[in-house]
């Protein structure tokens, strides 16, 4: 997995394409259908809408195709949106880790 950094912060983050048949999408990420309610109480065979969820510490999350799940360093997982991830993160490259200071590893 590759590593990213937001200065000072350093996670790993793996990016959700749920169209691409050759990756797995990150763990945590699930399918979930909406369907609606007949007039008799009974769920409808089709779903209406179609989403995806990340579970998190905190309980379940939209995550959009494009969206990066990050793992900081303490291990917690959240979901960074792509535009945000883009204009905030760097690639962090192990040649740099050796030359990092103790606060920019973290």
């Amino acid at each position: 997995m590759l590593r990213y950094r937001k200065r000072p912060l350093l996670v790993e983050a793996e990016q959700f394409l749920p169209n691409m048949q050759d990756r797995a999408w990150p763990a945590g990420v699930e399918h979930e259908e909406l369907h609606t309610m007949t007039r008799l109480g009974e769920m409808s065979e089709a779903p209406i809408s179609n989403w995806f969820v990340f579970t998190t510490n905190n309980g379940k999350v939209n995550i959009l195709d494009g969206d990066y799940v990050l793992t900081d360093a303490d291990g917690v997982r959240s979901v960074c949106a792509r535009k945000r991830f883009e204009d905030e993160y760097e690639p962090w490259l192990p040649a740099q880790e050796a030359l990092a200071g103790p606060e920019e590893e973290r």
